[in-house]
C-alpha cells in the first residue's frame, strides 16, 4: 500500500484526494502550507508526495525543495497539480522527471493512474459490473485493458447505469449524476459512488473559477509596448522611496533558538533608527516578558509587578510589552516609521507568519561551534521558502566563524554584529553593520553617485 504525503491549502481538495486514492494508497499526512515542510516530511514514511500549485510561494525555492526530497529518498514519486498554463517552470519540472498534471485535466481515475505510472507500476485492471441482457440473464464481465500512466493511453469511458423504475427520485438523481460525470470524466470503467460525485463537484467548481480568473487576466492585460511609461515611472520611483521612509515598515527579528540575542538585537536596531529621527515602535511578540524587566531597570523599580502600563518609552523608542493578540493593523495606521517585532525563538513564537510577511526579516543565530547547527537547521527546515530577503545576523562573530557558516550556507549574506554590551549606546562599527543590514540610506548614496557620474560626463 502506497503512503502518500499531500500538500494542499484546500480542505475540499484534500478530501477528494483521500477518496480518490483510497484503493491504491493511504494519505499519511496532509499539510496546508509548506512551513517547516522538512521535519514533517522526515517524520513519516511516505513514498509519494503530491503538491498543489497553490501551496508554492517561490518557484526557485520549490525546485530546491524537490532536490532535497530526492536526495533524502531517491525512489519517491513526486506529483505537481498545476493550474497555470504550461510554461518554462512546468517544462523544467517535466524534464526533471516530475509528474505534472493540469488542474483542468482532473477527472476520477487520472490521479491514480499518473501516480502509479510515476512509481513504475501499471494501474489496476478495472472491471465493469455485469449487466442484464434484458432476458433475466447476466452478461459476462467485461475486462478493461491494462492502463498505463500516460495521457495518450487514457481512454474515454462512460458509466453504464441501470436505473430501476422503482427507485425514488433521490436515487434517480444520483444515477443521472453518475452518468453525466462518467460522460465528462476519463472514468476508466470504475464505479463512481455518491460520495465521489459530491466531492468531485467541488473540483469542477474550482475549474470554473480558474477559467474565469484566466479570462479576467486576459481582459486586464494591456500592450505595454504601445505606451510610454517613462514620465510615470520617474515620478513613481520617488514616491516609492517616500512611502518606505515616511510610511510604516515592519522589521521582524527572530532567533534560531532561545538565548541567541534576539531581544538585544531588536533593541539595537530600534535605537539605531531612533537616533536617525525615525519614530519607532518595538513590540514584544513573545512570552519572555523581558520588557517588564527592562522598564523596571530603566525606572529603578525594585518590584516590576507594580508597572502596569502596557507601553513605555526609552530614548525615543516606544516599547509595547508582551501581547496576547498581535494586531499590527492598529499600529500601521499610526505615526511610526518602523515597527520592530521581537519574535524570540522561531519555534516558540505564535506569530512566525509576521516574519514571513515583514518588509525586513532578520534571523539571529549564535556563532558558537556547538550552536551553528541551529542556524543550519533553521534554513534547512524552510528550504521551500524564498529566503533571498532574509538577513542572517551573528552577534560577536569572528571572521573565522563567518567563514565556517558560509561554507554551509554559500551565497548567503551573513552580518557579524560587533560586541556591544549596551544596546542603547551608539557605536560606529555597529552603525555600519546595521546600515548594511537595513539599507535605509542606499538610495541617498545612489543619488550622490548618479550626480557625480552626470557631472563627470558633462565635463568630458
Amino acid at each position: 500500500m502506497n503512503r502518500i504525503f499531500l500538500a494542499t491549502p484546500d480542505r475540499d481538495e484534500a478530501e477528494w484526494f483521500a477518496d480518490e486514492l483510497n484503493d491504491s494508497g493511504r494519505i499519511v499526512r496532509t499539510i496546508d502550507s509548506l512551513d517547516f515542510f522538512v521535519p514533517q516530511w522526515e517524520s513519516v514514511e511516505a513514498n509519494v508526495v503530491i503538491f498543489m500549485e497553490s501551496i508554492i510561494q517561490s518557484e526557485e525555492s520549490f525546485q530546491r525543495l524537490i532536490t532535497k526530497i530526492r536526495d533524502d529518498r531517491p525512489g519517491v514519486a513526486i506529483m505537481l497539480v498545476y493550474h497555470r498554463d504550461e510554461d518554462d517552470f512546468i517544462r523544467t519540472l517535466l524534464d526533471d522527471g516530475i509528474t505534472c498534471l493540469n488542474y483542468m485535466d482532473l477527472e476520477p481515475g487520472i490521479v491514480e493512474v499518473r501516480m502509479l505510472g510515476a512509481l513504475g507500476v501499471a494501474a489496476p485492471v478495472h472491471i465493469r459490473q455485469p449487466e442484464s441482457n434484458g432476458e433475466g440473464e447476466k452478461n459476462e464481465q467485461v475486462y478493461e485493458d491494462d492502463w498505463r500512466a500516460t495521457d495518450s493511453e487514457v481512454v474515454e469511458a462512460a458509466v453504464e447505469t441501470v436505473v430501476d423504475d422503482h427507485q425514488n427520485e433521490e436515487e434517480h438523481s444520483s444515477e443521472r449524476a453518475a452518468f453525466n460525470l462518467g460522460e465528462r470524466a476519463r472514468e476508466f470503467g470504475r464505479h463512481i459512488s455518491a460520495t465521489s460525485i459530491k466531492l468531485f463537484s467541488k473540483i469542477e467548481e474550482k475549474k470554473k473559477q480558474i477559467t474565469e480568473s484566466k479570462k479576467q487576466a486576459a481582459i486586464d492585460t494591456i500592450r505595454t509596448e504601445d505606451y510610454d511609461f517613462e514620465p510615470v515611472t520617474k515620478g513613481n520611483n520617488r514616491r516609492k522611496k517616500d512611502r518606505f521612509v515616511g510610511g510604516t515598515a515592519v522589521i521582524a527579528v527572530t532567533g534560531v533558538n532561545q538565548g541567541v540575542g534576539c531581544t538585544h538585537t531588536a533593541i539595537m536596531i530600534a535605537n539605531y533608527l531612533a537616533r536617525d529621527n525615525y519614530p519607532v515602535l518595538l513590540i514584544e511578540a513573545n512570552d519572555s516578558n523581558d520588557f517588564v524587566e527592562i522598564e523596571a531597570a530603566y525606572e529603578g523599580v525594585v518590584n516590576p509587578s507594580t508597572l502596569k502600563n502596557p507601553t513605555f518609552t526609552i530614548h525615543g523608542v516606544r516599547y509595547l510589552k508582551a501581547v496576547k493578540e498581535l494586531n499590527l493593523y492598529q499600529h500601521l495606521s499610526g505615526n511610526y516609521a518602523f515597527i520592530i517585532l521581537d519574535l524570540g525563538s522561531y519555534s516558540t513564537t505564535d506569530w512566525y507568519e509576521e516574519f514571513l510577511r515583514a518588509n525586513i526579516s532578520i534571523v539571529v543565530g549564535s556563532g558558537s561551534d556547538w550552536k551553528q547547527k541551529d542556524i543550519l537547521r533553521f534554513f534547512r527546515e524552510q528550504i521551500h521558502l524564498d529566503q533571498s530577503r532574509w538577513k542572517l545576523c551573528v552577534p560577536m562573530a569572528t571572521k573565522q566563524t563567518i567563514g565556517d557558516i558560509r561554507k554551509s550556507l554559500p551565497k548567503r549574506k551573513i552580518h557579524a554584529l560587533p560586541y556591544q554590551p549596551d544596546p542603547y549606546k551608539a557605536d560606529k562599527a555597529l552603525n555600519a553593520v546595521l546600515e548594511d543590514v537595513l539599507r535605509l540610506h542606499q538610495h541617498q548614496r545612489l543619488s550622490v553617485l548618479k550626480k557625480k557620474m552626470q557631472a563627470y560626463f558633462h565635463d568630458n
